[in-house]
This record gives C-alpha cells, structure tokens and sequence, in this order.
C-alpha cells in the first residue's frame, strides 16, 4: 500500500532537499520501506542491538547467560557444567542507579512568561504527566547506554513520555547531518535470538515456551511485530514485509516527537561505546564463580587410590575418586589416602576486593557504596562527606547540561501538543493548560549536594567567625542550635543574665547624728 493522499504529496514537494524528499518518498512506498526493515534485521544492527539488549538484560538481573559466556572463555563447556556458578550478586543496577543522580531529588523548574495561575497548573500537570519519573529513568538509562530517546505523544487523553533504549527502534539519518534522524522506527525484537544456552529452568522461563499466548507472557512480542514510522509529516504503522496497518496519520505538531539524549557522536547517529558497568559486573561474577568453585573443590579432601588394577565403586565426595596407575613390579604400594590442599584463599578475597574497588574509584564512586565487609561509610568530618556527595555529583555533572536540553525540548514539545489539542480530543480538558505563549520557556534547577557538618564543626567554626567579628551572638546562637532569630534572642538575654556576677546585698546605714557645736567653739570660729 502507498501513500496517495494528496497532502503527502504536496508535504514532500515543501522539502528544500533532495535528499529529505528521497527518503521521505522511500518511505511512502512499499519497496522503500521493506529496504529498511531488511537493514533493521541485518546482522550488522542485530549486532548493535543485541550490544544494548544485554546491557538491559543484565541491569534487570538477568545475566546468567553472558556469565557463562565469561566462563567459557576460560574453562570448557563440561566444566563450565559441573563448576559452581554466581549469578546472584549483580552490581548494575546498584552503580547504574547511584552515578544517575540527576533526579535523586525533584529539580526545581521555572517559567517564563506565564501567570502565577498557569505556572501552578503547569506544576499539577508535570506532576500527573509523570515527568519526573520519566526523566529519572531516562537518566539511569542514560548512563547504562549512553544514548537513550524519549517519545512525547498523547495516549489515551494525556502526554504520555516513554523511553527508548537503542535497541528499541532504529533512525533514518539525516544525510548531510548524520548525527540527527530524519525518522524514527519503533519496533521489537526477537529476544530468542539472544537468549540461548541456559542452563537453569528459571532462565529458560525469560525465553518462553514459543509459543504466544492469550494470558500475558514473554512471547507477547510477537504478537507486537509491528513498525512505527514518524517522520515530521507522517506517523503509521507496518508489519514486517512494509505493509501498513490502520492508516496513515499526519503529525499534528511538525516535527519529529522525540528527545534525543546522547554523548558525543563521531559523524554518526550511534553512540560508538561500550559498557564498563556492564563488563565489570560480568567479570566480577566470574571472579566470583571462580573463587567460589575453588572453595567448593579444594574444601574437600581430595581421595587418591594408587594400586596395580582400578578397584570398584570408587565415586566419593563431591566429585571422583583418582586413580593413580602402578606397575606390577613398581616398588610403590597400593594406597588410599586423602589429599588435603590448602589454597590461599585470603589473596583470593583480596584480590576481588581491590578489583571492586579500582573500579569504584575509576567511576568516581565511594567505596562504601558497596559493602564486602560488615559496615558502612564512615565519615570524620561533614567536609570528608561532602567531598564524597561531590565525587558521585561529579560523576553526572557532565550529563546536566544534557538533561537542561531535554527538559528544555519536552516543554517546546508540551506547548506544541497543547498548541495542536486545542480543538480537538488528543488530550483531555483536565489535561489542557490553555493560553501558553510561544515565547514562554523553562529553566530547571537541579539540587546540588549541600555540606553536612558535624555538631562540634558547627561549633568550632560559629566560634571562629565570633572571634574573628564576622557574626554576632544571636546569629552564632541560631545556627548551633538550629532555632530561629527570636528564640536565639531569648536564649542570648537568659545567657546574659546568667553571666552578670552576682550583686553583693547592700547593709542599712545607721542613722546620722549632726553634732551641734557648744559656745566656746563659736567664739573660737570668730
């Protein structure tokens, strides 16, 4: 099926490029876009997308697979069977989760232009929307992919935001700049194509019994083996041989619904990167089944039999019996006895150790973030505490400016579909912030991590700006205790009287006597 309305017509003859026009009318037609879907199922984007699906898979906990695959890389398929595996103790999401700190707390978002009436709404309706939420996950996928896209559309009367790992949906470049899409394609993808050789009946569950039920279940995918296509004009959907299903819808809004967050690109859409989260905690858990294995193997003691023919029945202990051949005239005798080893198994722990810990410190990470021993973080001082919340801000300073951008392009895309609802159902009433202008515009303030001081620090240092005549009394009262300037005030007037000395009790006078002078001494004064 084409597109024969005359509207995509006229919209592909208003592109100024040649080239925006070629492959907008590749897409209009069947053949143009089954040569999509085929690149979107050739190996080499099966390979990208297989890259981020692991990513996804093993931050959801579901890595047994790709330790095996570690494993396999060092020991052969039946030890690999028959050794003790770790697939219990996954770090991903722990570190993922802690370097995406952006949102840990609700920024703070201001706008333009807008009444006190309106900005109160517009906080009620971001609030509905989900949008922190929204931005949260956006940053922990963010960090797990380092390239994720947001879709901003209306669904069921409100601006619903989903996000995209990569391997969720594919991009027509824009040729002349191919670090921006032209188009963006949605789609699933066949998990059975990366889920395989597992060994536990759980796992096996992750991939389903193929066959797609009613109830929902993991094969649910494929009854969803559908393609959605935006492009600035169009939005609609196909199957997998490009014929289109239901029909096709123009983009209200001109332009492409999406927010693209990504790290730097070289000339291309695709972040070229791989995941040192991703390979750290693989690692670390075959580090872990080693050691593990090592423990299980040499706790025991290992029995040995010599003697000139195999004697029977000797399966013991967690595993085997060896046997160890003699010569008939050999001058050994026939033995049974056990071996004990004895491996050095504290280098072993702190050899893990320190590979964590190199690892945290590569990232910016406290170390106590993650405990091998019994016990926490331990700081001496609010600077020694601040110094760790800035280390781990650090590690996502970089992304600010990145989120800024997005928050930014999800009100530009908010007023758009506003703008382009106004008249009809594509949101609700209760959802409609009326009456926005186009010059309005938002600015976040994310929280930044603020210094924590210790009782005695708040003390020493309210004593040193007293002494320096930097503060007051009251101010110093105040900030100790954490009170407010009126109770500091009554608490400096009860200090005060408290350090008046004490006023000595003044005794009565005795009464005065005026002596009246005799006759002789008034003769004597004249």
């Amino acid at each position: 099926m084409d597109f024969t309305k005359q509207n995509v017509i006229l919209k592909i003859q208003d592109h100024n490029s040649s080239q925006d026009r070629k492959h907008i009318m590749d897409i209009a037609s069947k053949e143009g876009r089954q040569a999509y879907i085929q690149e979107i199922q050739g190996n080499e984007n099966k390979n990208r997308r297989e890259e981020h699906f692991k990513r996804m898979e093993v931050y959801n906990e579901r890595q047994a697979q790709w330790v095996i695959d570690k494993l396999l890389e060092e020991f052969s398929t039946k030890t690999v069977a028959e050794m003790r595996k770790v697939f219990s103790i996954n770090l991903t999401r722990r570190i993922v989760d802690e370097l995406a700190s952006i949102y840990k707390k609700a920024p703070s978002r201001y706008w333009s232009d807008l009444g006190s009436d309106q900005e109160i709404l517009l906080e009620e309706t971001y609030l509905k929307f989900g949008v922190n939420k929204t931005m949260k996950r956006a940053n922990k996928l963010f960090k797990l992919h380092r390239q994720v896209a947001i879709q901003v559309v209306p669904k069921q009367g409100e601006l619903q935001a989903r996000v995209l790992a990569p391997h969720q949906y594919d991009v027509i470049p824009d040729p002349e700049m191919p670090e921006k899409a032209l188009a963006y394609i949605i789609s699933s993808m066949d998990r059975r194509d990366f889920l395989q050789d597992f060994n536990s009946p759980s796992e096996q569950q992750n991939i389903g019994d193929g066959i797609n039920q009613k109830i929902a279940d993991v094969d649910d995918f494929e009854s969803n083996m559908r393609y959605i296509w935006w492009t600035k004009e169009f939005n609609f959907s196909t199957d997998s041989k490009g014929n289109i299903i239901g029909e096709v819808l123009e983009n209200p809004i001109g332009e492409l619904p999406f927010i693209d967050i990504a790290e730097e690109r070289d000339f291309e859409y695709w972040v070229r990167a791989g995941s040192d989260i991703v390979e750290f905690c693989l690692d670390f858990l075959k580090l872990l089944s080693d050691h593990f294995n090592i423990i299980r193997l040499q706790g025991y003691s290992q029995a040995v039999v010599a003697g000139e023919k195999c004697p029977e029945n000797l399966v013991i202990g967690p595993n085997h019996v060896l046997f160890l051949k003699l010569d008939r005239d050999s001058p050994v005798q026939s033995s049974f006895q056990f071996v004990t080893p004895s491996p050095d198994l504290s280098s072993s722990i702190t050899s893990l150790e320190m590979f964590l810990n190199l690892f945290l410190s590569s990232k910016g990470i406290d170390q106590g973030t993650i405990k091998t021993k019994e016990g926490g973080s331990s700081f001496s001082s609010g600077i020694e505490r601040l110094l760790a919340m800035l280390q781990r801000f650090e590690a996502s300073s970089d992304d600010i400016e990145q989120f800024r951008y997005a928050e930014y392009r999800y009100y530009e895309l908010f007023k758009k579909w506003q703008l382009a609802s106004s008249n009809n159902d594509l949101l609700s009433e209760e959802f409609k912030v009326r009456g926005i202008p186009d010059s309005s515009e938002v600015s976040v303030q994310f929280e930044e991590p603020e210094m924590i001081q210790t009782q005695t620090e708040r003390e020493d240092s309210q004593i040193k700006l007293l002494e320096a005549g930097l503060t007051t009394k009251k101010a110093a009262i105040a900030m100790i205790h954490g009170i407010n300037d009126t109770a500091a005030e009554e608490m400096l007037e009860q200090i005060e009287k408290e350090e008046l000395p004490p006023q000595p009790i003044p005794l009565p006078l005795p009464p005065m006597q005026v002596e009246t002078p005799d006759d002789d001494s008034e003769e004597d004064t004249i």
